[in-house]
């Protein structure tokens, strides 16, 4: 049986798509997974068949060097699948593109070349010329892979068209929440309201508007506390410092930092109200954003910005409430009335949990993933832990 190598030189080696999703679901169905990923984010409960490596944080001037070193690595093993999940690692089958004893699938989980318009460090100038660069760059490297992944339904529409002239196997892999079993959840009238962020942070994906809602709820003397879980960017932890400590607010807001995913769900479970201020950058606006998923799942009203996509799936599920994210006075609002309204609000986080049950399970998209993986082990004529047939 060939070796599954999934690779990641930015995401946490906990990841929860990389890790708890799909390196776990593989392994779990019978074949031999080794992942390498950047040593942070809490230590990984053992899984048989699953090994893990660590790969040192480098600053991005230096990545190259871990890139040069994924390839030696890659070398040591016989005829191996080699899942990445970063577009630099697309350097790898260029690298490696006179060995024909590898295979190589491209997981996107962004739209990378719009993601380089909004990066705050890169001098404007360049952002545009650089990110139609990145795009051309791309799409060469993905003629190198079998296989491209696609963590959203809006990048695969984009590969149908820009990367038509690619042979890579366009697959669609959503990134719906881990099944759990299922809680009853209680309301506590009286108490504060808890709520909570969990996912990537900077200043598009709201952390600033979060903390002007916090001090605002505070100004409004509504009893609240607000877990934000992810690794602050140091320039924003220092305004985050200043701001907090300035308006009183160590006590009310909590920074985490990032957690391992069996900590997040501990947060979850006590949390009462999800928040999803993303801004209108186009990668958000054409996605759907994990995290509203997740708060689903867990019975947890969604406050989030109102991009259609999100309007719609929060309308039709009646889940919660979508704005301006910009608009703290609309967020206070929405707060206010839930803390309020207590039987709203635990009517809002049923109706969630019943939608995300019917329709956005993980077993779904780990079933294809499987699948994906049993088809390139035959054609190879090498021995699948999984019977076509059984998918």
């Amino acid at each position: 049986m060939r070796d599954i190598i999934m690779i990641s030189s930015v995401h946490p080696i906990t990841d929860t798509r990389i890790y708890e999703k799909e390196a776990v679901s593989l392994a779990e169905s019978g074949f031999s997974v080794h992942l390498y990923g950047i040593a942070e984010g809490g230590a990984a409960s053992p899984v048989e068949n699953l090994t893990l490596h660590s790969l040192r944080k480098r600053a991005r001037t230096s990545r190259i060097l871990t890139v040069f070193h994924l390839s030696r690595e890659i070398g040591k093993y016989n005829h191996p699948i080699v899942h990445l999940h970063d577009p630099e690692l697309l350097l790898l089958p260029v690298l490696r593109r006179f060995n024909k004893n590898v295979t190589f699938i491209y997981d996107m989980h962004e739209h990378f070349p719009s993601t380089i318009r909004t990066k705050e460090w890169l001098p404007a100038l360049i952002r545009r010329p650089l990110s139609w660069l990145c795009a051309r760059a791309e799409k060469a490297a993905m003629r190198r892979c079998e296989a491209v992944l696609f963590a959203e339904s809006y990048y695969s529409s984009y590969y149908s068209s820009y990367y038509r002239e690619t042979s890579a196997e366009p697959l669609t892999i959503l990134n719906y929440p881990l099944n759990r079993k299922r809680q009853t959840k209680k309301v506590y009238k009286g108490r504060s309201i808890r709520l909570v962020y969990a996912g990537a942070v900077s200043t598009g994906r709201g952390f600033k508007e979060m903390l002007f809602l916090a001090k605002r709820l505070k100004e409004e003397k509504i009893p609240f506390t607000l877990d934000i879980v992810g690794r602050v960017p140091q320039e924003l932890a220092v305004w985050a410092g200043g701001f907090l400590s300035f308006h009183q607010l160590q006590e009310k807001v909590q920074l985490h930092g990032r957690l391992p995913f069996r900590e997040v769900d501990q947060i979850y479970q006590k949390s009462d109200i999800g928040l999803c201020l993303l801004h209108p950058e186009e990668n958000y606006v054409q996605s759907m954003a994990t995290k509203i998923y997740e708060y689903m799942q867990y019975s947890l009203p969604v406050l989030a910005s109102n991009f259609p996509k999100w309007k719609e799936l929060i309308a039709e599920a009646e889940c919660g409430f979508t704005g301006d994210p910009f608009d703290t006075e609309w967020t206070v609002g929405a707060v206010k009335q839930l803390h309020a309204d207590r039987e709203q609000l635990h009517r809002l986080g049923e109706n969630g949990v019943r939608m995300c049950r019917r329709h956005y399970q993980w077993d779904t998209q780990a079933e294809k993933l499987i699948g994906l993986y049993d088809r390139l082990m035959k054609e190879e004529g090498y021995e699948s832990p999984v019977s076509s047939s059984a998918l």
